[in-house]
C-alpha cells in the first residue's frame, strides 16, 4: 500500500517550548547548594571514631563534609628539614 504525502493531509503536533524562569533555577540551584554544603545551620558535626584522640592530642579540628575533621598537630619542636 503507497500514502501518496500530495493527497493525504498530516497532522503535525508540536511541543510548546516552556522556557526555565530564572527565578526556578535560582531556587534549584540553592537547594544543590544546600545540599552539597557540609553542614546545615543546627546540625551537628558526625565525629569519627578517633575524634576523642585527636582532640586529646591537641588536633586542630574543623568542619570537613560534614565530619569533624584533624587538619593540623601542634609541633612537638623541631622542623622536617
Amino acid at each position: 500500500m503507497f500514502i501518496d504525502p500530495h493527497k493525504t493531509r498530516m497532522l503535525t503536533y508540536m511541543v510548546p517550548h516552556i522556557p526555565v524562569t530564572t527565578l526556578w533555577a535560582d531556587a534549584q540551584i540553592e537547594k544543590e547548594r544546600q545540599a552539597l554544603s557540609s553542614t546545615a545551620e543546627g546540625q551537628t558535626l558526625r565525629k569519627t571514631a578517633l575524634n576523642g584522640l585527636h582532640r586529646r592530642l591537641g588536633a586542630k579540628m574543623v568542619d570537613f563534609g560534614g565530619w569533624d575533621m584533624p587538619v593540623e598537630y601542634p609541633s612537638s619542636g623541631g622542623q622536617h628539614e
